[in-house]
């Protein structure tokens, strides 16, 4: 069997050569530093994430190889991520998630709306057209930061703490194989994230107010309540990964834009429908891979993968699978079926994906609208994560070379 690299630096740069090969000739391929097998084929992928033969329940999977001088951070930060809903089977993961959802859900929208275009329109303003910018730093984080800080009640300058937190947890998650940097990293950041939504809980149960915590708060009853570990996970859960994943989605569909003229004069023309956005999770998605457990033996495209061991389901691979879109390799925003996991499946799917689209589709549109020239001014950095895909930096001239 051929041997792939998924860790290296010219992967996390572009994965889509490797990707393909893979679902060629090994779509069900064992990696033994991971100690897991990677499925790229789309079909394998939509097995894992939407029926019951896996469990979301992987919490220990990012220990692997790390010295004992960590293990108990390690335990730590596991039991910690054991509340977010990601990593939760039902009835755990429905009980939390049909608490969360409430807040994010279809009557939401005309608020979240709102919210994205004041937040996209403050976020441009604050933009130098005559110079060079971060599009990830000035622009694709703190539009989604501003949006989640007011639906959470939390005070717009404390997102940059989160910021830090999530890449710092996101570190461990998605390192693969686990150093002792990256538990000591991980750990430091889901402590202080604990922490002070901790103190929001207590300090919402004395003075509630209207924001998805308090109203979090609000769901218990006497015969369920909602602890405080409830409503720290789910909030956890939220800006953990809200923010993170819009902001790379917001940056991955720009620079995807950026890079074809035809892409470009649709935007400038016609304009985004609510399609292009499920073409931009398809093409160039945040999310990279979703671990599942089998929960019995199976065998996926005649390997054998036991009860109880790990599979990485390769999002980008899956919606990139000729065998489900026709001319994957190419952004089409007005492609008529788009099929893609890029916002998982089944009873796991992005809980915040409505938000997601929603911003992603403001930001996109108003951005090539006030800069219609604007071009890369330099190659970007792309993060070395399996758990997420995205730019650390993508720097922009507004008004083109």
């Amino acid at each position: 069997m051929p041997d792939f690299d998924i860790l290296s630096d010219a992967f996390f740069d572009n994965p889509y050569p490797t990707f393909a090969d893979m679902r060629r000739d090994a779509p069900c391929y064992f990696d033994t530093r991971l100690e897991a097998h990677i499925l790229t084929r789309y079909r394998d992928v939509e097995r894992a994430l939407g029926g019951d033969e896996f469990s979301a329940e992987r919490v220990d999977q990012w220990g692997k190889g790390a010295p004992d001088s960590v293990q108990g951070e390690l335990d730590f930060f596991a039991r910690e991520l054991k509340r977010w809903i990601p990593f939760n089977d039902p009835p755990i993961h429905t009980r939390l998630r049909t608490r969360l959802g409430a807040s994010f859900g279809p009557h939401n929208l005309p608020r979240i709306e709102q919210l994205a275009r004041s937040a996209v329109a403050e976020g441009l303003d604050q933009l130098d057209p005559a110079g060079e910018i971060d599009l990830i730093r000035d622009f694709a984080f703190p539009v989604p930061s501003r949006i989640l800080a007011a639906l959470m009640g939390i005070p717009a300058a404390d997102i940059g703490l989160f910021k830090q937190w999530t890449v710092e947890i996101f570190t461990l998650i998605g390192a693969g194989v686990a150093t002792e940097e990256a538990v000591r990293t991980g750990h430091h950041g889901i402590v202080a994230m604990r922490d002070y939504c901790r103190a929001l809980i207590d300090e919402r149960r004395a003075r509630p107010q209207d924001d998805v915590v308090s109203t979090l708060i609000a769901t218990g009853t006497p015969d369920d309540p909602v602890t405080d570990d409830d409503v720290a996970g789910m909030v956890m859960t939220m800006i953990a990964a809200g923010h993170e994943t819009t902001t790379y989605l917001i940056g991955n569909a720009v620079h995807a834009v950026m890079g074809d003229d035809q892409s470009r004069a649709a935007v400038l023309g016609t304009g985004l429908g609510v399609e292009a956005v499920e073409e931009f999770a398809r093409y160039d998605g945040a999310v990279f891979s979703i671990i599942r457990r089998a929960r019995a033996d199976l065998t996926i495209n005649g390997e054998l993968v036991p009860q109880g061991a790990p599979v990485f389901c390769m999002l980008h691979s899956a919606n990139r699978d000729p065998r489900v879109n026709r001319d994957p390799d190419r952004l089409d925003l007005a492609r008529a079926k788009v099929t893609h996991v890029g916002f998982g499946s089944g009873i796991h799917k992005c809980i915040g994906s409505l938000m997601a689209r929603t911003v992603v589709r403001e930001a996109v549109q108003r951005l090539f609208e006030r800069f219609p020239a604007a071009q890369p001014a330099a190659e970007p950095t792309w993060i070395r994560n399996l758990g997420l895909r995205g730019m650390a930096t993508f720097p922009v001239r507004l008004r083109g070379t």
